[in-house]
């Protein structure tokens, strides 16, 4: 009788299956791998009649040749993790950075509003003004240079639209 893994993990199976394809085969997926898992190996990984998965060391190396993370992505979640890019922001950091420029900008439009009240620009508002105008250009400059060259992931999207 064929051994056949539980339900919840075929989905290891498939996801062994399409890294593999990924890679270019088994031949080629186990070239990349240098020795450490041939073909036949690989094909146990993948097959739903062996009991043998893929490792995590195997995972990672054909992860890095084809840039797919499905794999492991999904042993992560299996154990209650999920991954994130180094260098990724978390979203709260990026929603706080613009927040506070926008702060700053309503606090600009306010004195500007202040200024203008008795219909003319006073040597005095002027001086509010552009002090309130540094500010969001601070308060702006140090929330991009918290969110470095990284790429926001996660963020929340209106109406659907990424």
């Amino acid at each position: 009788m064929l051994w056949s893994p539980p339900v919840s993990d075929m989905a290891f199976k498939t996801l062994a299956r399409v890294l593999i394809e990924k890679a270019g085969g088994l031949e080629a997926a186990a070239a990349c791998l240098r020795g450490r898992v041939g073909r036949s190996q690989l094909a146990n990984y993948q097959s739903p009649h062996h009991d043998q998965f893929m490792p995590v060391d195997v995972a990672i190396r054909l992860t890095e040749v084809t840039g797919d993370i499905a794999l492991i992505e999904a042993m992560a979640e299996r154990a209650g993790y999920r991954l994130t890019p180094i260098g990724a922001v978390e979203p709260g950091c990026a929603v706080r950075s613009v927040a506070a420029v926008a702060k700053e900008t309503n606090e600009a439009l306010q004195a500007l509003a202040d200024g203008m009240g008795d219909g003319a620009l006073c040597g005095r508002d002027v001086a509010r003004i552009r002090s309130e105008m540094l500010d969001i250009a601070r308060v702006a400059t140090e929330g991009a240079a918290s969110l470095g060259s990284a790429s926001l992931h996660g963020l929340p999207t209106i109406g659907g639209a990424a």
